[in-house]
């Protein structure tokens, strides 16, 4: 048995900094802001209009936007990079989306990348992207429908479905002082989402201006991947062979420095097995629990 199945450290895995020890997480929030802020600089203003309020003003579009977003016509045409850069953008009018959904990546995607691996978390998290738009683009052919979307939240509810499949027990404080399950929570989240597409699928007139869609396709591919246990990484490795050798050149050429962070690790875990010996689980600090879930993992892959 691991150790990342014992209660202490699935209960309360949270990495031992913010973004130190996961590059992926810091890279997509790193990425994401980038664009973020390119939309808001890289902006077209349009032919003058009149708005509902009768003042004269200009359409202004965001260029990435226009080439980044995900709209259904322009990916069945063949633009089918929509499907994922559509991720990366977010309502450029506003700050609560963006934050919102990168808080989320960085309190949970954390320990399922401690968990599963960088490399293994970035195709997780790609793939969710392209998933989730897969769903919104399929409901909005059935409905006809046609409205572009833009933000990382599908990928984000296919973390919070996988982390909380790990975790079911994990406790989340609704409003600083309700605690909540977060497998509960989880279900509320696709009730949320639920109701308003079976609306959408019967009246297709009915809008709510939320991607519900690509909500839901992000939680089944959470949940998919957890019940069937993918390894993305071994699959993109066997159809781009050339990632798998690129891989494996790094790895010989880190072959010693990594043997030197593993036995360095080792003597850490000992030290904290020792420590739990003396004073229980509960003396444990946060940086001490996460490395004895990457450890676990690391541990897992040797066998």
């Amino acid at each position: 048995m691991g150790i990342y199945s014992r209660d202490y450290i699935r209960e309360d895995d949270r990495a031992p900094s913010i973004l130190g020890d996961t590059p992926t997480v810091k890279r997509i929030v790193i990425l994401t802001v980038l664009v973020f802020l390119a939309q808001l600089f890289f902006v077209e203003r349009g032919n003058p209009r009149r708005g509902d309020d009768g003042e004269l003003g200009f359409s202004n579009q965001s260029v990435v936007e226009k080439w980044l977003a995900l709209d259904t016509d322009k990916v069945m045409s063949g633009q089918v990079w929509r499907l994922l850069t559509s991720a990366f953008l977010h309502d450029r009018f506003g700050l609560w989306h963006i934050l919102m959904n990168m808080i989320v990546l960085v309190w949970f995607g954390r320990s399922l990348e401690l968990h599963y691996g960088s490399r293994e978390f970035l195709f997780f998290y790609i793939a969710a992207a392209i998933f989730s738009s897969i769903a919104y683009v399929v409901i909005q052919l059935a409905t006809g429908e046609r409205a572009p979307a833009i933000g990382a939240s599908g990928a984000i509810m296919a973390i919070f479905c996988l982390f909380a499949m790990w975790n079911p027990g994990y406790t989340v404080n609704i409003y600083f002082f309700i605690p909540v399950p977060i497998i509960w929570l989880l279900v509320i989240y696709v009730l949320y989402d639920l109701f308003p597409l079976i609306q959408q699928i019967s009246t297709p007139q009915w809008r709510t201006g939320v991607a519900h869609a690509a909500h839901l396709g992000g939680v089944g591919f959470g949940f998919l991947y957890y019940k069937r246990s993918w390894n993305l990484e071994k699959i993109v490795d066997r159809f781009l062979p050339a990632a798998k050798s690129n891989k494996g050149k790094r790895n010989v050429k880190a072959a010693p420095r990594v043997q030197q962070e593993q036995s360095r690790q080792d003597q850490q875990v000992d030290e904290i097995l020792a420590k739990i010996s003396r004073e229980g689980e509960a003396s444990l600090t946060e940086r001490e629990r996460a490395i004895l879930l990457e450890a676990s993992k690391r541990y897992q892959q040797r066998r």
